[in-house]
């Protein structure tokens, strides 16, 4: 055989190697589909504590692109409060009797641990051809991670929080390069936990007010919600350890002090300021808005820590998003995904 048939053929080889670990090989190491693989901001298919991930690597349903007729599909995107507590399906089992006639309901939580406003972005962009009625987002205390770094260090897009918020033209499309990037070329700079400027302020809000756009641009209602939080004036690290607080927390389900998200009167400041954005950008780009917040009214006995719910914390929340959405008649049939902005509870 000649030189030039044989490195032909190599070259054959080696491509059919590389799309062979791109397409089955690679993916079939996650657990997920190829998309949800690159995407990162997933869960491993499976289950999470007592929350059940699909294949998807989200919680609820494993949908289809192409959405069947007769199908109301609802997305929820935040982070563990919209997570914990089986709260997936505990807002289907609410939601689904407001479906009218003989549709039904679908619905993907999105929403996971940890997650930020960036990472709620890149899933929408992921998740957005699948033909959603309806998108609630909920935001709040996770950006607050983005702001323990040097100042040198913080960046806009959250790269300095973990190798899935640097995306690109190369690690959006190919598996590889992403394992080696995640594995052995990203570094994370050093965490400066403290109470430095809120720099993931501003960040936040555009995040959010692209959200509402890219959301109402893809035929879908966005409602977003203001985040609910209780932090007792006289909160101290060792009280809440001790349960001394008032939460609703028997069982130490996800207790998470507020400590982790910087220091208290920080997480305060942060908290109402963010608050602020939300009603801020639901007036202005006139979008339905839930104040959970006002709801929930801030008591500690409705949570197991400054922001997860207790129990009946949930049960409250999981009745409220009920009631907003029986009384927009946001399942019924889709209005061209604009909705008038009403708040309250």
């Amino acid at each position: 055989m000649k030189l030039a048939a044989r490195l032909a053929l190599a070259l054959a080889s080696v491509a059919a190697v590389w799309l062979a670990g791109e397409a089955w090989i690679l993916p079939a190491t996650t657990g997920l589909p190829r998309a949800a693989a690159l995407l990162g901001f997933t869960a491993e298919p499976g289950a999470v504590d007592d929350v059940a991930i699909s294949a998807m690597g989200f919680a609820g349903d494993t949908i289809e692109q192409r959405k069947p007729p007769g199908t109301v599909r609802v997305l929820t995107l935040g982070g563990s409060v919209l997570f914990n507590r089986r709260m997936t399906a505990r807002l289907k089992g609410a939601l689904a009797p407001l479906v009218p006639g003989d549709a039904r309901l679908e619905l993907v939580g999105a929403a996971l641990r940890g997650h930020t406003t960036w990472a709620s972005r890149h899933k929408w962009r992921h998740l957005a051809p699948y033909g959603f009625d309806v998108v609630l987002v909920y935001h709040g205390i996770n950006d607050l991670f983005a702001d323990h770094v040097a100042e040198a260090d913080f960046r806009d897009d959250y790269g300095h929080l973990g190798a899935w918020y640097v995306r690109g033209p190369l690690l959006d499309r190919s598996l590889a390069a992403r394992i080696v990037f995640n594995r052995w070329l990203y570094r994370k700079p050093p965490v400066v936990h403290g109470a430095g400027p809120d720099r993931s302020a501003p960040v936040f809000e555009r995040n959010l007010e692209a959200l509402v756009e890219e959301i109402r641009a893809a035929g879908a209602t966005p409602v977003l919600a203001a985040f609910a939080w209780a932090i007792p004036p006289d909160y101290r690290h060792d009280r809440f350890l001790a349960g001394e607080l008032g939460y609703d927390n028997p069982e130490r389900y996800d207790p998470v002090p507020v400590d982790l998200w910087g220091p208290v009167p920080w997480v305060r400041e942060g908290l109402v300021r963010r608050n602020v954005a939300i009603h801020r950008i639901a007036a202005a780009s006139d979008v339905a808005l839930l104040d959970t917040q006002r709801h929930m009214a801030g008591d500690p006995a409705w949570f197991g820590d400054v922001c997860h719910f207790s129990e009946r914390g949930t049960d409250r929340f999981v009745a409220f998003v009920a009631e907003r959405f029986a009384h927009e008649g946001w399942l019924g049939a889709r209005s061209g995904g604009s909705t008038a902005r009403r708040s309250g509870d």
